[in-house]
């Protein structure tokens, strides 16, 4: 039979996978602070163990959604949201209901027995929370003042306001000038109302750009998103850093004592900036420059940064010093913190760390359950070179000590081919994102002395803006014909390729991770007339089921096992596989990269300086019957061995 090879080169568009996080930043008169408590705040532990309880109001846009949509939001998200918070933070109990300010063209505050009121001066206004219409039963008495600000009154209400809750949450989906094409985001938050006794948010609102939410995401990454922006309304804010308070109530931040909002934006007691002497560049842009950043310096904070860098010095969290209004200041910076969902923009594998429930503690309103902390790798234990300096200076000091300079990368794309890699913590198939930016990137992040084949590396740098672009491995996007076929997190099942298009035999799912692959893998099909070869293009890593035993790392391919007994072991892998025969090859990781202790305390001393490779070593028979009308039968045959060679 005639046998014939080629070399296919998918016909997948690749697109870095990146979504936006851009908070929306209320204008500082829009937020109104004066939700009274008729009753004593107690900041004893005892009160502060109250778990935290969001009600979520929808309005009538979200009734004109179609039924999945409004599926989606009412009876998915919201709840699993709102169920997360309820385990992961405690608030001090509410002694009333909340009864929610009205708005104001002015507002005057008048004290009364001891208690601050707030007055409208001549009317009150019809009162919105963003771009809903806060119902008339969830608000508080209409107070005005005439002009003199002498005489003042109160109208009556029998409204009970709002009860068995301690955050009010507004749900819309209108159609709205930050839901423009121009960003990709799902939805926006922010806070509208405060309680005026120790200042923690108590309403706030969620609107939803429906044209993008309707766009192919998994369930997690929408979860996600929704916990991001619900944690903005509740406290990460910069809008709300002058309002934080030490766990005695004391404001951190100096009062204006008529009406108690902040004399300034923040004090150093919140929010400080530090400025970075030797921060490293390329010796084209100096060798070193004088670089500043904010840093949030609460006490819990400062604790969980510095165990997690393992940096004895480190100042606090670095917070985003680029982006937009609603980004800038407003999350934890990229370059520091990657992969945690509190940074401005998701690109791989996002998870609410202890770092940010370090600081939703330091609000002086929650307290934190640190048991719904997930698992923060990017720069763990990776000391304050890592912390404190540029992503140059760790590749650098990597590079002297011949260590990996994991999580960054220096792989430029090669354009006829795509040489895929792993992101920093094996959750998914990644392409380092280091690209030629149009203009030169300023002189801070220029990284570079040099690179193959390019003249000028002053316009060499990262994708992402927020991550000072710093170059690491970023998962992906599969598009076809401008459409996404698929993502690349390893861990999500819905991302397994076609059966016809799984060329490395690779499986995704819960239990799966990112491996490099040695070389490109092939791919033996039975045709009419003799035997087909293709080679994939398009290879080096993938994603494939995994255990951790006895044993250590043992891989699942195609239903075979392989043991990995050390790290930059070559896997041979040849299996029968939907019919057709595979060939390549996997590079086995340090085991504790994906086993931490379940791996054997050493290398087995009998494997370790030995050539290894499992070889699966399957026969592909195809024969043809004539019956009839030419009707051929397609006979597979497949033997698995074994080969160590020492």
């Amino acid at each position: 039979m005639a046998a014939d090879q080629c070399e296919i080169k998918l016909v997948i568009f690749l697109l870095f996978s990146t979504h936006t996080y851009s908070h929306y930043l209320a204008e500082p008169g829009s937020i109104i602070r004066g939700v009274r408590s008729n009753g004593k705040h107690l900041l004893t532990r005892r009160n502060i163990d109250n778990s935290l309880k969001i009600k979520a109001y929808p309005d009538s846009s979200i009734q004109k959604l179609s039924s999945n949509l409004r599926e989606l939001i009412v009876d998915r998200l919201l709840p699993d949201a709102i169920a997360y918070f309820g385990k992961t933070l405690s608030v001090r109990q509410r002694i009333s209901s909340i009864r929610l300010q009205r708005g104001c063209e002015k507002e005057v505050f008048e004290e009364i027995n001891g208690t601050l009121f707030r007055y409208c001066l001549n009317e009150c206004k019809t009162t919105y929370c963003g771009p809903v219409l806060i119902p008339e039963e969830h608000l508080d008495v209409c107070r005005t003042c005439d002009s003199s600000e002498v005489h003042c009154t109160k109208e009556t209400s029998k409204s009970t306001g709002i009860t068995n809750a301690d955050f009010v949450l507004y749900i819309s989906a209108n159609v709205t000038s930050h839901c423009n094409n121009k960003n990709d985001l799902i939805a926006y938050t922010s806070l509208c109302q405060q309680e005026q006794t120790l200042d923690r948010p108590v309403a706030g609102f969620v609107n939803f750009c429906v044209e993008k939410l309707s766009r192919n995401f998994s369930y997690s990454h929408l979860l996600t998103f929704m916990k991001h922006e619900i944690f903005h309304a509740l406290g990460f804010s910069s809008s709300l850093y002058g309002y934080y308070r030490a766990d005695d109530g004391t404001p951190l931040t100096a009062r204006v004592t008529k009406n108690g909002k902040p004399a300034v934006k923040w004090s150093n007691k919140v929010i400080k900036e530090i400025t970075r002497d030797q921060w490293k560049v390329s010796m084209r842009a100096g060798s070193s420059v004088s670089h500043n950043v904010l840093m949030i310096v609460t006490p819990r904070v400062v604790k969980e940064v510095r165990a997690h860098f393992n940096c004895p010095s480190l100042e606090g969290a670095e917070i985003e010093n680029q982006g937009g209004r609603g980004q800038r200041h407003t999350h934890l910076e990229k370059r520091v913190f990657e992969n945690e969902a509190m940074t401005g923009v998701f690109t791989n594998n996002p998870v609410f760390s202890r770092i940010t429930l370090a600081l939703m503690e330091d609000t002086g309103w929650y307290r934190a359950n640190y048991e719904m902390a997930e698992s923060l790798d990017w720069g763990r234990n990776a000391s304050c070179i890592f912390a404190q300096n540029s992503c140059k200076a760790w590749m650098d000091f990597q590079m002297r000590i011949d260590g990996s300079i994991s999580p960054y990368c220096t792989e430029l794309p090669i354009k006829s081919h795509t040489r895929t890699g792993c992101t920093h913590n094996y959750h998914g198939v990644g392409n380092c994102n280091l690209m030629k930016h149009k203009a030169p990137l300023p002189i801070d992040y220029r990284y570079f002395d040099t690179l193959p084949g390019v003249n000028n590396p002053s316009y060499y740098g990262g994708a992402i803006k927020l991550a000072d672009y710093c170059p690491y491995y970023q998962e992906l996007n599969w598009k076809n014909n401008g459409t996404v076929v698929r993502g690349s997190s390893c861990k999500h099942e819905s991302n397994n390729p076609n059966s016809d298009k799984n060329y490395a035999v690779e499986m995704y799912g819960e239990n799966s991770a990112c491996f490099l692959q040695g070389r490109a893998w092939t791919q033996k099909l039975c045709l009419r007339k003799g035997t087909r070869t293709v080679t994939a293009s398009d290879w080096g890593s993938g994603c494939y089921s995994y255990v951790c035993n006895i044993e250590g790392l043992v891989l699942s391919i195609s239903g075979q096992s392989y043991p990995c007994y050390f790290a930059g072991q070559i896997l041979s892998v040849k299996v029968i596989h939907h019919r057709s025969l595979h060939e390549g090859s996997i590079i086995c990781p340090v085991c504790e990269a994906l086993c931490g202790s379940s791996c054997p305390l050493v290398e087995s001393t009998h494997f370790y300086n030995s050539r290894i490779s499992k070889k699966s070593q399957n026969v592909l028979v195809c024969s043809s019957i004539n019956l009839h009308q030419s009707f051929e039968v397609l006979v597979i045959m497949f033997l698995s061995m074994l080969v160590i060679e020492i």
